[in-house]
């Protein structure tokens, strides 16, 4: 073979290898896009659907580009996971809530009315948009389970909610890669007592279902209605109450002291009266207890009840061991003209620690804008009654000693004799917790016992007719 056509070949197989390599590295050419994906992000960009809140539909576009804009409930074959999403939104009654309100039928309609035949692009706008209001439909529905449908200060300026929002998109994404129903699971409030009047709830569907018209005194759609009402109030408690706590149930007239899974305490407690003094649903953290406490009395209970009293009575600041003030000097109370509501003016009382004391032997204090706290009394007597809201908001409490027994526990230097001691000396004492212990004052009267049934309680303060009165605006 000449040299001349031993190069020739050196050349051919030298430009052969360098196309070969040139092919391995050359980019391969671009990805079509998803017309699905971009079928849904054409609708993602377009305003909400009818019915949709604003900040629902924010939360539904960032769903969406969390998971690169494919489809999460809806494919072109398949729909089982929206037809699973839509049925648990159907069992809206179980917690309380309406299922009309989030248009389930429409969607389960243009569900099942898909046509296999349409043209494609067609098809991918049509299951975008489903896709995507699904999507809202569940955010809405989870907003409501776990926020509610009103606020408590609707229901009464002292009601706050204490809830915190969970991580509705997160929840939504587990939930479109696993089990569906874990959504719900996911957002709804923690408490047992929720997931209690949920199966009962869920008991008076089925027994109204077979038939049944009523449950104990009164009809199922009566108690479907006040287990309702009972459902939203847990949506706006705390998140947990703590591993310990204080719970004080208003309707109930009654006090808990919980440690894990176990009552410690229970007793009857006085609330506040119907009138203006109702006590407020809060909570707080106990954080003195303080024994022999002196009483610096309200001023608009000195004005209204004190002062008449010391003007009726001559005798009954000093049987009762009030002093009074002005401007914060002590008065004699011989120089004051009760009648004269000029010279009644400015006046203050404060009283001493002993048996009449109002606050009794001990009071719990958990600082708080309404200036409630939990506390002994002289009169033991209203505990036996039915009827104990009879107090001018604070909560009296039956057992005193053993309270302050169970909340000075961690501390070896109080014991029950030295507890006995400090509340019968005369000298006002504060002692501070070494942990804070949280308080819970709550209004439920419907209250699931251990044993599965529902305890329905009176609403003396009028806040069941009055929260079932409320109109919620559809969103």
């Amino acid at each position: 073979m000449t040299t001349a056509i031993m190069m020739s070949l050196v050349m051919v197989v030298a430009l052969f290898l360098s196309a070969c390599r040139n092919q391995e590295t050359a980019a391969p050419p671009p990805a079509r896009p998803d017309p699905a994906a971009v079928a849904l992000e054409q609708r993602l960009s377009n305003p909400a659907p009818d019915g949709v809140a604003a900040n629902i539909w924010d939360e539904a576009k960032r769903f969406y580009t969390a998971r690169t804009n494919t489809l999460a409930w809806i494919s072109a074959e398949d729909a089982h996971r929206g037809a699973d999403a839509l049925a648990m939104v159907e069992a809206a009654r179980e917690h309380g809530l309406d299922p009309a309100k989030y248009q389930v039928d429409a969607l389960a309609h243009q569900l099942a009315s898909r046509s296999a035949t349409e043209p494609a692009s067609d098809r991918d706008a049509r299951n975008a948009d489903l896709d995507a209001r699904i999507t809202a439909l569940l955010l809405t529905y989870g907003h409501d389970i776990a926020l509610g449908v009103t606020t408590p200060t609707r229901v009464s300026s002292l009601w706050k909610s204490q809830h915190t929002a969970p991580d509705f998109i997160g929840a939504l994404q587990r939930a479109s890669s696993g089990e569906v129903s874990t959504f719900t699971t996911s957002v709804q409030p923690p408490h047992a007592q929720y997931a209690a009047l949920v199966a009962y709830t869920r008991s008076l569907l089925d027994a109204q279902a077979k038939g049944e018209r009523r449950a104990g005194g009164s009809t199922i759609d009566e108690r479907l209605r006040q287990v309702a009402l009972n459902l939203e109030r847990w949506r706006w408690m705390p998140d947990t109450f703590g591993p310990r706590y204080v719970l004080v149930n208003i309707p109930a007239l009654h006090l808990y002291v919980q440690d894990g899974d176990h009552t410690v305490r229970d007793m009857n407690v006085i609330v506040g009266k119907a009138d203006g003094h109702e006590t407020p649903v809060f909570s707080g953290q106990m954080s003195t207890v303080v024994f022999s406490p002196w009483w610096n009395i309200p001023y608009g209970i000195g004005q209204n009840e004190t002062a008449i009293s010391a003007g009726n009575n001559p005798a009954y600041l000093t049987d009762h061991k009030i002093d009074v003030y002005r401007n914060g000097k002590l008065q004699n109370e011989g120089e004051i003209n009760w009648f004269d509501p000029k010279d009644l003016k400015g006046l203050t009382f404060r009283q001493a620690p002993g048996a009449t004391n109002a606050l009794g032997r001990v009071k719990f204090l958990f600082p708080n804008q309404f200036d409630v706290y939990l506390h002994d009394t002289p009169d033991d007597s209203p505990f036996g009654e039915a009827l104990r809201a009879l107090s001018h908001g604070c909560v009296r409490v039956a057992d005193p000693e053993g309270l302050a027994q169970y909340v000075l526990r961690d501390d070896p230097a109080w014991t029950p004799a030295k507890i006995a001691q400090a509340m019968s000396s005369g000298r006002e004492r504060h002692v501070k917790l070494t942990t804070p212990l949280p308080v819970h004052l709550v209004y439920f009267t419907a209250w699931a016992k251990d044993n599965g049934s529902v305890e329905f309680l009176p609403d003396i303060y009028g806040y069941d007719t009055r929260q079932a009165r409320i109109k919620t605006p559809t969103r």
